[in-house]
C-alpha cells in the first residue's frame, strides 16, 4: 500500500535549514566537491534520499516536508535516521495512506512502530493540505 510520509523538519541553525532545503531539493548539488566542506557529511547522509513530494520552507528553522513511501516501518524509520543524522528534529511525523485516512507515527524504532489514527472530537478526520499543515504545526510544541 501506497502511503505518505510527513514531517515538520527544525534545525536549530537556519543557515543549516538552508542547507537541508538545497540538499534534497530539485537542485541539489550532483557533486560532493560541490559542496562546502562544512555541509558534506549532511550531503553524504542525505544523497541516497528521494526527493521529497512536498518540501514547504515554514520559517527560517522549519520546513514541511513529505516523501511517498511503502506502508511499512523499516522504510520510514531508516528515513527518520537520515534525517536526524542530517541535524534535523523530526517533529509530528504522521502518514497518510492511500484511503485518505491519516496516522500519527506514536513511535518508531527498528523493531516496528506505533500508529495511532487522527482523532478529532473522536471521529477521525480527512485532511487536505492546509488542515495538515495546520493540524501537524498545533502538535509540534
Amino acid at each position: 500500500m501506497e502511503s505518505a510520509f510527513y514531517c515538520l523538519l527544525r534545525n536549530e541553525a537556519a543557515s543549516a535549514s538552508a542547507q537541508f532545503e538545497l540538499s534534497v531539493g530539485t537542485n541539489k548539488p550532483l557533486f560532493e566537491e560541490d559542496v562546502a566542506m562544512q555541509w558534506r557529511l549532511m550531503y553524504r547522509v542525505l544523497e541516497p534520499i528521494n526527493e521529497p513530494v512536498l518540501l514547504r520552507r515554514l520559517d527560517s528553522h522549519t520546513l514541511q516536508a513529505g516523501w511517498d513511501v511503502e506502508f511499512d516501518h523499516s522504510p520510514v524509520q531508516e528515513l527518520v535516521a537520515a534525517l536526524e543524522a542530517a541535524g534535523c528534529s523530526v517533529l509530528s511525523p504522521l502518514l497518510w495512506i492511500e484511503s485518505g485516512e491519516v496516522l500519527r507515527i506514536v513511535s518508531l524504532d527498528r523493531g516496528g512502530w506505533r500508529l495511532s489514527p487522527v482523532l478529532v472530537d473522536g471521529e477521525e478526520q480527512l485532511f487536505d493540505d492546509e488542515a495538515l499543515l495546520r493540524f501537524m504545526m498545533s502538535r509540534s510544541g
